[in-house]
């Protein structure tokens, strides 16, 4: 019975060395890392659909129907609608530090300091761009801008319609600033809040207090992060949607964003927690997980969240940092062969630990093959990466396991 094993494996092994040769060149690498940008809700001009994988994004702006994210290299990328060159005009090089994207039109900081805009251009949210290098933040709205400078002071841009631009206040304490569909809001190095522009629902009206950290303007909603971690609201429901009145309770959150008819936050532990409008699944389809570090809501009907791969990604308690397979769930980080790939992405009983599947790797698989009991003999733990099956032995069941792994191959 031995020998016959022995021949048999000889014949396969030759006819597949032939097989593998053949195909040197034509095998395709499919990358395994996570994507970390996410969106969701409403897909009409691909906002969700076109959204870029990769794993080198520092941050993400969700406008109306179009989204720019800053990669890790300083560069922009854009998608989504692209009627007045908001995708296509994005600016090239790699000297971009921040990015808001508004209604039509998107606005970058560089790191430099100075100003960035393009798309659309009706009232001079883009050819008004001010000078300078003295700018740290800039926030893009509904065809106006308001940036932060240096010094504390704001400057505004564009539309003027119900003063969103000239009645933009005066000052040197401001530390942050949001501009939103035609109101802004601004927080002072005190804590408190100052807003400007359209108040027919009261998105002006801002809450008394000192203990603010953080502010994002919708388009008749509002929304803030105290700094004992709870969020305060103000404006419009909206046909009683609950962009207001739905603001989640609790004291564990560390960002938000509020969108068109919806707003988003994100908590301490890194989940997502959205409200309001859901007619195209903004809210309920909001992603779970614990991998979360940046929350963007749009305009139209949609959100989009940066992740970290550094964390949990496929929620199966291992950081994806010590994951031997980040992309499956795997939490007992079963690895067969012991390639430091788990086996829930890796398909490819690669014994030598080399780059692959190659016919070495057939040769240590030979040297297993008298290997009657796993629990003896000189070669243990190769026996035990070699007994597929975990039957103790490795025999014709676990040859046809490692030909099976070869022939329908994941490479990493």
């Amino acid at each position: 019975m031995v020998k016959f094993r022995k021949t048999f494996l000889f014949t396969l092994q030759s006819r597949l060395f032939f097989i593998v040769i053949s195909l040197i060149g034509t095998v395709l690498a499919v990358n395994c890392k996570a994507e970390t940008i996410v969106a969701w809700g409403r897909d009409y001009e691909g906002q969700v659909s076109d959204t870029p994988i990769g794993n080198n994004f520092t941050a993400v702006s969700a406008g109306f129907e179009h989204i720019v994210a800053l990669k890790s290299d300083g560069s922009l990328v854009a998608w989504g609608t692209d009627y007045y060159g908001q995708v296509s005009d994005t600016p090239d090089g790699n000297e971009f530090a921040a990015v808001s994207a508004g209604v039509e039109h998107s606005v970058a900081l560089k790191s430099d300091g100075s100003l960035a805009a393009w798309g659309y251009d009706s009232y001079g949210q883009v050819s008004d761009t001010p000078t300078g290098n003295d700018f740290i933040a800039v926030s893009a709205g509904g065809m106006y801008n308001v940036a932060l400078k240096s010094d504390g002071s704001l400057v505004a841009w564009g539309s003027d319609q119900y003063d969103k631009v000239s009645d933009t206040p005066d000052g040197n304490d401001f530390i942050a600033v949001s501009a939103g569909g035609i109101h802004s809001i601004a927080l002072k190095v005190n804590g408190s809040l100052v807003a400007w522009g359209w108040n027919e629902q009261g998105q002006c009206n801002v809450p008394d207090g000192n203990d603010f950290i953080a502010v994002s303007a919708g388009y008749v909603h509002s929304v803030a992060l105290k700094s004992d971690g709870s969020l305060a609201a103000w404006g419009s429901d909206r046909n009683g949607e609950g962009q207001v009145s739905d603001t989640p309770d609790g004291n564990n959150f560390i960002a938000v964003s509020a969108g068109s008819q919806q707003s988003v936050a994100l908590k301490s532990d890194g989940s997502l927690v959205t409200w309001g409008c859901d007619d195209f699944g903004q809210v309920s389809d909001t992603p779970v997980g614990n991998n979360f570090t940046t929350v963007s809501a749009g305009g139209d009907h949609y959100n989009v969240a940066l992740k970290d791969n550094t964390l949990d990604s496929d929620g199966d308690g291992i950081p994806s940092n010590e994951d031997n397979c980040i992309t499956d769930y795997n939490p007992d980080q079963s690895d067969i062969d012991y390639d430091g790939y788990g086996d829930e992405c890796d398909c490819l009983p690669d014994l030598n630990n080399k780059d692959g599947v190659i016919f070495a790797d057939f040769a240590l698989f030979a040297l297993q093959w008298h290997q009657t009991d796993c629990t003896t003999g000189p070669e243990p733990d190769y026996c035990s990466a070699t007994d597929f099956d975990k039957s103790d032995t490795v025999d014709e069941d676990d040859l046809m396991i490692f030909i099976g792994k070869w022939l329908h191959p994941t490479i990493h």
